[in-house]
């Protein structure tokens, strides 16, 4: 079973990114198995501000709309600008089950850097501002992919975790590279470019 991610129309930001993370994460047979048994409604909302966002799971499809639904069976508190900061679940005492395969859902790995390189450049090659050619270096890796075709590489560099996280379109690469926790070579009108191109697969503009 192919698990469907669906959002309302019109869905603000947060349910489009949410939308973005679901449907990468759930590239891998395992994990369309973890949603195909599952069937409740949780709600995650910020720690920090009002924004929330409920998750509908019936029947192997996942409906994500704004705001905490009023029968959500599970509520996770978390900080949407650091998803790997503690959490707080309540609800857990009432529905263990639905708690347990929740936080499995939460949990799943993004797919490896490399392949998320082969997606985002599918998607991005012809976005404006984006170079011609790419090349992302994985340090601790020690090896780098090249896409597109010309003399002048732009080069993202960085740690396997950081690439995931920035080519499936989780976080900005324009933050990442100001940060420090992203290198990058070539000009800042490419530079501007990728985090575009980035940022319209955040908020599910762009599909592959």
């Amino acid at each position: 079973m192919t698990v469907e991610v669906v959002t309302e129309e019109d869905a603000p930001p947060l349910v489009r990114v949410f939308a973005n993370r679901f449907r990468l994460s759930l590239q891998r047979p395992q994990s369309q198995d973890l949603v195909s048994s599952l069937e409740t409604v949780f709600s995650l909302k910020s720690t920090k501000n009002a924004q929330a966002v409920t998750i509908t799971v019936s029947k192997g499809k996942l409906e994500l709309t704004h705001g905490v639904a009023p029968n959500s069976d599970i509520v996770v508190s978390m900080d949407f600008d650091n998803p790997k900061a503690s959490t707080h679940m309540s609800g857990q005492w009432r529905h263990p089950f639905a708690a347990y395969r929740v936080g499995k859902l939460l949990s799943l790995p993004l797919p490896n850097w490399a392949d998320s390189a082969k997606r985002f450049w599918a998607m991005t090659c012809n976005e404006p501002n984006v170079p011609a050619k790419v090349t992302i270096t994985c340090t601790d890796e020690d090896r780098s992919l090249s896409f597109g075709e010309g003399e002048t590489a732009t080069e993202i560099i960085g740690r396997s975790a950081v690439l995931e996280d920035v080519l499936a379109g989780n976080t900005l690469m324009l933050h990442l590279v100001i940060g420090g926790k992203l290198r990058y070579r070539g000009t800042m009108e490419h530079l501007a470019g990728l985090s575009q191109a980035g940022q319209k697969i955040m908020l599910g503009e762009l599909h592959g």
